[in-house]
């Protein structure tokens, strides 16, 4: 895993372009944004707690596992940062990720904005249902 650097730059625009996100969308330039051999991720920290802002594994690499192995990375600069918890939203059209936020101890959403939800997941320690 690597830092993000200028040289990253194309690969990350064209990929959150192609999942359909505006320039107005991506954050990734000034978050904390990761690179793997599977894909990226990116977070901010926003009053006490980290939130995601991109998380993409590759065309060619879903499934396999991969989808886990990026989340992993995710968490383990988490809790490297001693963060609890970090807010994830669940935009409008992707309800796919419900299952990925579920997995890792999302509940019930703790605020709602224009069909997006906002999940507050534990880092350390998976609470389930």
């Amino acid at each position: 895993m690597k830092e993000y650097t200028n040289e990253d730059y194309d690969y990350i625009k064209t990929s959150l372009k192609d999942e359909g996100l505006t320039d107005e969308k991506m954050t990734f330039e000034t978050d904390n944004t990761f690179i793997t051999d599977v894909g990226f991720f990116s977070y901010r920290i926003e009053g006490e707690y980290p939130r995601l802002m991109h998380f993409y594994v590759d065309k060619d690499k879903r499934g396999g596992g991969n989808f886990r192995r990026l989340a992993r990375d995710f968490w383990g600069k988490l809790i490297e940062g001693e963060h609890l918890f970090c807010v994830i939203e669940l935009p409008k059209g992707k309800q796919y990720l419900k299952r990925f936020i579920e997995y890792y101890g999302g509940k019930e959403p703790y605020y709602e904005e224009n069909g997006n939800k906002y999940y507050l997941v534990p880092t350390i320690g998976r609470i389930r249902k």
